[in-house]
């Protein structure tokens, strides 16, 4: 039996239940909120370059709020933005600790 026979992928090809990045993401402070509108679905990149001002953290504000892919955002619902200071070490004391476990 292959793998993927074991595995539980949602819709994206994202294990849940082996990405332990979620569960780094409950120790992290929030930075500020944000209400959803038309333009920021499907667009977390530009919100990471809003807050951030990089593109490369729209996965973490997904994770943060529990948001599996960026087209499952919804018109009003409010995000939580983390403090990326945070995420970003506490995704480097996960690597060293097991870095086959923490997918980013």
């Amino acid at each position: 039996m292959s793998q993927s026979e074991f595995a539980v992928f949602d819709e994206y090809g994202v294990d849940p239940l082996k990405n332990r990045f979620y569960e780094i993401m409950d120790n992290v402070p929030v930075l500020t909120t944000h209400v959803v509108k038309q333009d920021d679905i499907g667009n977390v990149d530009r919100l990471s370059l809003d807050f951030y001002k990089t593109q490369s953290y729209g996965f973490a504000i997904l994770a943060y709020n529990g948001i599996m892919h960026e087209d499952d955002l919804e018109i009003g619902s409010l995000l939580q933005i983390p403090d990326i200071s945070n995420v970003k070490n506490f995704v480097k004391r996960e690597m060293k600790r097991q870095p086959s476990e923490v997918a980013i």
